[in-house]
């Protein structure tokens, strides 16, 4: 009985480690750059310029407005007496004038000439689009660059544990040497103090590393979406790192910030030719169509003189 309730006691407090993921580099990025606030954002700004871009586009094409208006009056809003052509006393009648009327019409107007403010205006919305995608990369590259640092923080701290545990154990064993050394009046108690002293260093060490490691991971769950308790990292196999030659003159135009200053130089350029645009006669041809129904009310009985 009593191995029964060790055995089931054992696989409760092994199963969280079972169920923690084990993830690999590329695959906290894979999280960071799905799950990561930054990188939504930054998606979510590309898609705005796209949709400006749309809009501006639309200005190339001509614009309808429309209108409608009704009224009614419980009484008529103008009365006139009016000759009937019969002799009196039946020679006038009373008209009630305008006592119901609606009003409609409709104007579609084509922009022939506006001082280049829609082609501006459209190299505008697509150097946006642009300067988002650019802007997209580089918070991506951020969040890349975090998640590595996160990443290679943590593993240097578990490589710090294994040394740690490594010279614990060392330690254990110099200690056991040294109480056998001074029992047998070899040398003195304070090279057993040392040891002891050196333990406790190495002790607080080690509760230092793995705080820093606890919080390491939990910065690591947050920036990548996931829970800090639902995953472990996997150390990947250190290699030698080979140097790659870089051109620097056109690596630095590679570069997605040298790319978004360009951009951002055109945006201002165009932005002033808007302004210019904005000062010059604009012609546009239209055409429109209005038509009103009024209720003209109705005629009363002669008036009785």
């Amino acid at each position: 009985m009593k191995k029964i309730v060790i055995s089931i006691l054992l696989r409760i407090i092994a199963f969280p480690a079972f169920s923690q993921e084990i993830l690999t580099l590329e695959k906290c990025k894979e999280l960071a750059l799905k799950n990561n606030a930054q990188s939504q954002n930054a998606e979510l700004s590309v898609e705005i310029a796209k949709q400006q871009k749309k809009e501006a586009f639309t200005k190339y094409f001509p614009s309808v407005s429309g209108v409608a208006m009704g009224f009614v009056f419980d009484k008529p809003l103008m009365s006139a007496e009016v000759e009937t052509g019969y002799p009196a006393p039946n020679d006038k009648a009373q008209v009630d004038i305008i006592k119901n009327t609606l009003v409609g019409g409709f104007m579609a107007t084509q922009p022939i000439f506006a001082g280049g403010q829609i082609v501006n205006g459209n190299r505008l919305a697509k150097a946006g689009v642009e300067a988002g995608k650019l802007q997209k990369q580089m918070t991506e590259n951020e969040v890349l660059l975090a998640t590595e640092r996160y990443f290679w923080q943590i593993v240097s701290l578990k490589e710090k544990m294994k040394t740690i545990e490594n010279s614990e154990t060392m330690l254990n064993r110099i200690l056991s040497d040294v109480k056998v050394a001074v029992e047998a009046g070899l040398t003195i108690r304070n090279d057993l103090l040392r040891v002891e002293l050196e333990q406790n260093r190495l002790a607080s060490g080690k509760l230092k590393a793995e705080n820093g490691l606890q919080i390491l991971k939990m910065a690591l769950a947050q920036h990548i979406g996931v829970s800090s308790d639902a995953f472990d990292i996997q150390l990947p196999e250190l290699t030698n790192i080979t140097l790659l030659p870089v051109n620097q003159a056109q690596s630095l135009q590679n570069r997605p910030e040298y790319k978004l200053l360009e951009t951002s130089v055109d945006i201002a350029r165009l932005q002033r030719n808007m302004e210019i645009g904005k000062h010059l006669p604009s012609i546009a041809i239209g055409a429109g169509y209005n038509w009103v129904k009024m209720d003209l009310g109705r005629q009363t009985e002669p008036n009785k003189n």
